[in-house]
């Protein structure tokens, strides 16, 4: 039922979220203007261009501060503006309390990316007390006006068997909802699911076609995933330089599975000239990253030198 009414939903909502779209107003200077005179939505809009430095430079202490008078006037979008930059630090000290004050109060209005978020809160219990019911409530929600990652987010409720039995059918079927929309995340789960069979019937070919449009628009774990496609020929000819590409991009990001891999790509000379030194650097870095197998392979390299 509730799968039913999201597509139904999607076909005749066309929802613009300003929270992650490009801000709109023609200039910075128009903008400003509309917002100093009190306008609330061009004062989130401002607070954004801020934050994102969008023909100013970048400051988020400056984005806080024009959010902050938007939401203060109601507007559902600073209020969620707000809650994000409280969640994540940025433009004022961390603070998980007010994250979600301001996220509640935008829920409220129906804000379906407040929804989203606070969704995830209680998932993993940031802030609050751990609710599956709740985040899945709140999900839903979103999920009816067409956010799509709260589309992803519902769907890996039915995959991890949290707050609903599991189901790997209905998890293919949400994510690829949220990836018809363009979504990267819902695009790299349905990947993993055709990767893998799950919910689905398993194609390789589908699943790196989904992995390339994650992975083209920076998401990490689809460029990494990608690149082992390539390194094992596996849905794609077999090209060592495009794994070694892909792992890079995604190892820059902070991937620790793509550093190690990139590490063994250096130290056997796969898809790039065999460099001992890269090697170790990209071990460590997955070491520093938790990567147990980045401390071994860089221990490993050190004994082969004595």
């Amino acid at each position: 039922m509730l799968l039913r009414k999201i597509i139904m939903r999607l076909s005749i909502i066309m929802l613009i979220f300003g929270l992650t779209a490009s801000v709109f107003a023609s200039d910075f200077i128009t903008t400003k203007t509309l917002a100093e005179r009190g306008n609330s939505q061009s004062q989130m809009n401002l607070g954004l261009m801020y934050d994102r430095g969008e023909n100013v430079r970048t400051d988020h202490a400056k984005a806080v501060e024009w959010y902050e008078r938007s939401a203060a006037q109601g507007n559902s979008d600073g209020q969620f503006s707000l809650g994000v930059a409280y969640q994540k630090g940025r433009g004022v000290p961390q603070d998980v309390s007010k994250a979600i004050k301001w996220y509640q109060k935008s829920v409220l209005q129906g804000n379906a990316a407040a929804q989203s978020n606070l969704g995830l809160m209680y998932k993993y219990g940031e802030g609050v007390t751990q609710d599956y019911a709740k985040a899945i409530e709140l999900y839903q929600k979103s999920a009816l006006q067409g956010h799509a990652p709260a589309q992803s987010n519902l769907g890996l409720m039915y995959l991890e068997g949290k707050g609903f039995p599991k189901d790997n059918v209905k998890a293919a079927q949400l994510f690829q909802i949220a990836a018809s929309s363009g979504e990267a995340v819902g695009q790299f789960n349905l990947g993993y699911m055709y990767q893998h069979g799950m919910g689905i019937d398993q194609n390789y070919v589908i699943a790196v076609e989904l992995y390339r449009k994650a992975a083209n628009q920076g998401y990490a774990p689809a460029q990494s995933n990608l690149a082992s496609r390539y390194l094992k020929g596996e849905g794609v000819s077999q090209d060592y330089k495009k794994a070694f590409y892909y792992f890079q991009e995604a190892a820059n990001q902070g991937r620790v599975a793509a550093q190690i891999n990139l590490g063994h790509l250096y130290s056997e000379g796969t898809g790039v000239t065999q460099d001992m030194n890269i090697a170790k650097y990209w071990f460590n870095k997955a070491c520093e990253g938790g990567g147990q197998d980045g401390c071994y392979n860089s221990r490993l390299i050190d004994l082969q030198r004595y």
